[in-house]
Formats: structure tokens, sequence, C-alpha cells
């Protein structure tokens, strides 16, 4: 599995994440074992999202003997303590890049299908609206949004490319344009 050099921009470095990490599964009574640490490195090393085979391979010529079921525990893990976001759409896994300075349990992701870069949103709003549906008795089985486009680094033209803007008549909402890379929308 490739990685890239560096973090993405805005993030704290590999190692302040990791001690992030730690400290977050401390607080919550939980143990980031070596394996899962390891896990978790690699996916911030890689800054997009992952297969679960592809980490295994990357992760088999340093761990020998680590077969799939370890790797998808860890990832379950991860998950489970905030750390890792599972990408329904795709199988594939990446380190949350939210700073931990506030629980986010509704995000929605903007996924880029040339290239494949990933900007995660925190969901304030959507998690407000959340709360008043489920106040009002809905239920809801996932918790996040993927949303599929192209960023602003693929399109050719960007945004002029594709004209004015016109508002949608029965919504007043504006359609979706592609969204420029580590700025969302």
């Amino acid at each position: 599995m490739p990685t890239r050099s560096g973090h993405p921009k805005g993030l704290p470095s590999l190692d302040e994440r990791v001690r992030h990490a730690r400290d977050k599964c401390s607080a919550q009574g939980l143990k980031l074992t070596a394996q899962r640490e390891r896990v978790y490195r690699a996916l911030i090393a890689a800054a997009r999202p992952v297969k679960a085979y592809d980490l295994l391979s990357e992760l088999q010529g340093e761990m020998p003997g680590l077969v799939p079921m370890t790797v998808y525990r860890a990832l379950e893990f991860l998950i489970a303590a905030g750390l890792v976001h599972k990408l329904a759409a795709t199988s594939s896994y990446l380190a949350c890049t939210a700073d931990g300075s506030h629980p986010h349990p509704e995000v929605a992701f903007l996924i880029c299908q040339r290239c494949g870069h990933v900007d995660e949103v925190d969901g304030h709003a959507l998690s407000a609206r959340l709360l008043e549906a489920r106040a009002a008795g809905q239920h809801f089985v996932a918790q996040s949004i993927e949303i599929n486009g192209v960023c602003g680094s693929c399109s050719k033209e960007g945004a002029a490319a594709l004209g004015p803007v016109e508002a949608v008549p029965e919504t007043g909402v504006e359609p979706v344009r592609p969204f420029a890379r580590g700025g969302g929308f």
C-alpha cells in the first residue's frame, strides 16, 4: 500500500495522533495494544481510505504471522474507540481527522471518485437534526454520509466548467459542485 510522506495539512504529526489515541483509549478504559497501534499508524500514514487486506499485506512484512482476523479486530476496536471510520461504499478504512476535542458520531465524507481523496466533515448540524429525529422516535442504522464527486484538484476546469449555478426550483438548493481538496465544498 503506497503511503504519502508527511501528513494532511493542519493535522498533528503521526506521533502526536498516536499519543492522542493512547490518551483517548485510556480515558475510555480501553487498551491500544501494539498491534492495534500499528494498524492505526498504517492508516494515518496512508492518508487515504485503505482496504483491510491492503493493510494486511503492508503489515505482514513487519508482523509475520499476521492474519486477516487480527486486522479486522483491530479495525473494529479502532472504530469503536472513535479513531477510525469505515467507508461503507468501498469497504475501506480511514483514520479520523478530527482533533478529538469533541465527539462527532455523525460525520460526512466528501470522496473524490478520481483520486480517492477523502475530506471528513464534522456533522454538527447533522447531529442536531438527528437528535431531534431520535427524540421523535426515529431509529437509525448508520450515522455517516458519503458524498461522491470530483475534488477541485481533479476537476480540470474546476467549478467554472459547470456553468452558472441554478437553484433546484422545488427546494432552492444549489446543485453540488466539485469540492476543493482539503477544504470541503
